[in-house]
């Protein structure tokens, strides 16, 4: 692969047009960057319409998260991206929809990478660091906020 742009994914806004791509992925990304919130609005207005983003994260709360990753300034659960869609809320969220989330038990992320549907989480609630890992892939809608 090569690089076209070198960009801090914490200064706003991106150097890119509005509308710009159909799909936008990002893998370990969000749970270092100081305003996840600023990065999902910069998503939505790069993506084009129906464009998918695709965000794969650790899981907030676990013993990893809280022991092995020093670096991460959030954590992310299901819930994080389930609240996007909650309209009775009135959050100035960017308007996406859950297309697909899933969570991955550790040291199976790779090969057979083995994918839970995301209610498995309340296995954690039991067995810390049953899933450790989620990916969540959210469609963006028309209008601009929920």
């Amino acid at each position: 692969y090569s690089v076209d742009v070198i960009w801090n994914l914490n200064d706003f806004p991106y150097p890119f047009p509005d509308n710009f791509t159909t799909e936008i992925r990002a893998s370990h990304i969000i749970e270092h960057l100081t305003n996840p919130l600023e990065f999902l609005e910069e998503c939505h207005r790069i993506l084009k319409p129906n464009g998918i983003l695709v965000i794969e994260t650790p899981i907030a709360y676990t013993w990893a998260s809280a022991h092995l990753n020093h670096l991460h300034g959030g954590g992310f659960t299901p819930w994080s991206f389930k609240a996007i869609e909650q309209k009775e809320w009135n959050w100035e969220f960017p308007s996406f929809k859950i297309k697909k989330m899933r969570v991955f038990m550790p040291f199976l992320w790779r090969k057979p990478k083995i994918a839970l549907p995301w209610q498995f989480i309340y296995i954690n609630c039991f067995i810390n660091n049953f899933v450790t890992k989620m990916s969540v892939e959210l469609k963006k809608n028309d209008n601009k906020k929920c």
